[in-house]
């Protein structure tokens, strides 16, 4: 039996996120958003990951949407932290990079994304469903409730499908924006601490 060492199994864990990467993107045939900004941060998002699992360091990965991606959040729970947010993603658009992200063994994992499934009038029923295959796909250490006017129905379905996780609640009026949905730049710096402290507590 051949036998690896930690640095020859780090290199071929990136190597597969890369080959995992570039055949997912190539399968695609269609997203919502035309000008495929989805392939594209998928494959930055792939890339860090994959210099991440090289480097053989403990690392975060956060999986969401534009909540996510506007917040440029490099570090979480002291770690350092990829950020995989993508603009208008819903659950079902997450799917490749939960799957990449889960070749290179990040120690924490967040799933932030929910609230443009609920703006576009997706069902409890078909939520649930997606959002069960993305979490037993990542297998989320956290997850964090969606904001939005379905922020109820829907944080009830979070926590009761990815109930292995720790739920952090998500940001209340005060710290969003007139559109009810995204952060101020006072709620990325809560989102921050809110997550950091259910870090703390785990």
């Amino acid at each position: 039996m051949i036998g690896f060492t930690r640095s020859q199994l780090a290199l071929l864990g990136a190597f597969t996120i890369v080959v995992v990467s570039a055949t997912t993107i190539a399968a695609r045939t269609h997203w919502h958003d035309p000008d495929m900004y989805l392939d594209r941060r998928t494959a930055i998002i792939s890339e860090q990951i994959a210099q991440l699992t090289v480097s053989e360091e403990p690392f975060a990965v956060v999986l969401g949407n534009s909540l996510v991606e506007r917040g440029q959040t490099s570090e979480i729970c002291g770690l350092t932290a990829v950020n995989g947010g993508i603009g208008r993603a819903r659950v079902g658009d997450l799917m490749d990079l939960a799957e990449i992200a889960r070749v290179g063994h990040p120690e924490i994992r967040v799933l932030s994304v929910g609230v443009n499934d609920s703006t576009a009038g997706v069902s409890l029923d078909e939520f649930s469903k997606k959002y069960a295959d993305l979490v037993s796909v990542f297998e989320p250490t956290h997850v964090i409730g969606i904001t939005g006017d379905r922020r109820d129905q829907f944080n009830a379905m979070i926590q009761d499908v990815a109930s292995r996780a720790t739920y952090i609640e998500p940001l209340e009026a005060e710290w969003l924006q007139g559109d009810g949905v995204h952060y101020t730049i006072e709620g990325f710096a809560e989102w921050n601490r809110r997550l950091s402290e259910a870090c703390a507590v785990n």
